[in-house]
């Protein structure tokens, strides 16, 4: 009889031979390895369960493999360090320039380009929406020395580019609220 109920189940397993009891939940936010631990060890159970009735587990080990080389990815990307962007550079206090109205099509370098008549720029910063990537329209220029930072507020404030009137001030630092 053994044999005769071997021979009628089909060479595939069913689907209800591979439906987890429950599906691994979501990643933890410090460790998104885990999430792929819990499936991989659930697909496996899953996998010998059903080789030891008799069924075909090829498919079920293909996605055994995409699902380990996902976990090797996953692993890799908690392992890298996060990109760190670069420091905006700042002169001495009272050489460090708050801009307002940059036109829109202004980038850090053409900023750098229009302070830099008064002395060596040491950085430009033009600050951008973070969704769109559009300029806001502000931004701040550092020179080292503190004439020079003097000497574009009084040649650049109020000057026209466009249809926008520059306002240049120096940068007023605030207390860090931590």
């Amino acid at each position: 009889q053994q044999q005769q109920q071997q021979q009628q189940q089909p060479a595939y397993a069913p689907a209800a031979a591979f439906a987890p009891a429950a599906y691994p939940t979501a990643p933890a936010a410090n460790d998104p390895t885990n999430y792929f631990a819990t499936a991989l060890a659930q697909l496996s159970q899953q996998m010998a369960v059903a080789s030891g009735m008799g069924y075909d587990v090829s498919q079920q080990m293909q996605q055994l493999q995409a699902l380990q080389a996902l976990q090797n990815v996953a692993m890799q990307a908690v392992a890298a360090p996060a990109p760190s962007r670069p420091r905006q550079t700042t002169g001495p206090p009272g050489a460090n320039l708050y801009v307002q109205h940059i036109p829109e099509e202004f980038g850090d370098e053409e900023l750098k380009q229009t302070f830099e008549p008064f002395g060596p720029v040491l950085s430009a910063k033009v600050f951008c929406d973070k969704v769109t990537g559009q300029s806001r329209g502000f931004g701040f220029v550092s020179y080292a020395i503190v004439a020079h930072a003097t000497a574009a507020i009084g040649a650049m404030n109020g000057f026209q580019i466009g249809s926008n009137r520059l306002v240049v001030q120096p940068k007023t630092e605030r207390a860090k609220p931590y």
